[in-house]
C-alpha cells in the first residue's frame, strides 16, 4: 500500500513541476516577469532562464527563487525519479519559504528529510497541493461560502477571509503568483498532516454523498 500511495504522490507532483505552456507571442530565451494578482498582497516579481517560448512552471520557479530553496530541495529528495515527460493540468500550491522550515524543531527538519521518509515527505507536500484554480479571488469566495480547500494529501484545510487577508488551516497567504497554468501562493507555515482535516466539512458533504 505505502508503494501504490508513493506512486500516486509521484505522478501528482511530477505532473506539477513539467506541466508548461507555450507562449507564441514571446520568442525570447530571456528572463521572464512573473504575473502577479491585483490584490492587497505584495507583488512578487523574479527572473528566469526558461525555453524559448516557454512560460516557467512551479519546479523552475522554485529553483530560481531563495526564498524557496530548501522547498526544492524537498520535492527534489522526494521525487527523484520524474516519470511523466510531459503534462496539463491546473494547480494551486501553498508554498512554504524557507523561513517556515527553520522555524520547524531541528529533529522535525531532520527526521523529514531521512531517505526512509520520502513517502511521508512526498504525503506532506502534497497536502500543500491544489489540483484546482484558486487565485485569492477565488478564495475569498470559498472562504465567504465556508467551504475548505481539497488537498491532494486528503486533507480539506479551512479557509478565512479577516482583515482583508486570506488564511489556509490558520496559515496567511503572504504573497501570489500566476506560474504556467497555475496559482503559487507563499506562506510562512510548513502545514504539516492533521487528522482532524481528512474529515469532509458539514458545508461541503452533500456534494460528496
Amino acid at each position: 500500500m505505502k508503494s501504490t500511495n508513493y506512486l500516486r504522490a509521484l505522478i501528482v507532483l511530477n505532473a506539477l513541476f513539467l506541466f508548461s505552456a507555450c507562449d507564441e507571442n514571446k520568442k525570447s530565451t530571456t528572463s521572464k516577469e512573473i504575473q502577479t494578482e491585483e490584490t492587497g498582497n505584495d507583488i512578487v516579481n523574479a527572473e528566469y532562464k526558461v525555453g524559448e517560448g516557454e512560460k516557467p512552471n512551479a519546479y523552475e520557479f522554485f529553483k530560481a527563487t531563495d526564498e524557496f530553496s530548501t522547498l526544492a530541495k524537498a520535492f527534489d529528495d522526494a521525487f527523484k525519479e520524474k516519470s511523466v515527460a510531459a503534462s496539463v493540468g491546473v494547480f494551486t500550491i501553498l508554498a512554504p519559504l524557507n523561513s517556515a522550515f527553520e522555524s520547524l524543531p531541528k529533529d522535525t527538519l531532520a527526521e523529514m528529510f531521512k531517505p526512509e521518509n520520502k513517502v511521508r515527505l512526498a504525503k506532506i507536500l502534497n497536502n500543500h497541493v491544489a489540483l484546482e484554480n484558486y487565485p485569492i479571488k477565488q478564495l475569498i469566495e470559498e472562504a465567504k461560502a465556508g467551504r475548505s480547500l481539497y488537498m491532494e494529501s486528503g486533507e480539506y484545510l479551512p479557509i478565512e477571509y479577516k482583515g482583508e487577508q486570506v488564511y489556509i488551516a490558520g496559515t496567511k497567504i503572504l504573497k501570489s503568483v500566476k506560474i504556467g497554468n497555475g496559482w503559487i501562493h507563499f506562506i510562512d507555515t510548513v502545514l504539516m498532516l492533521n487528522p482532524e482535516y481528512l474529515k469532509i466539512p458539514s458545508a461541503q458533504k452533500n456534494e460528496f454523498l
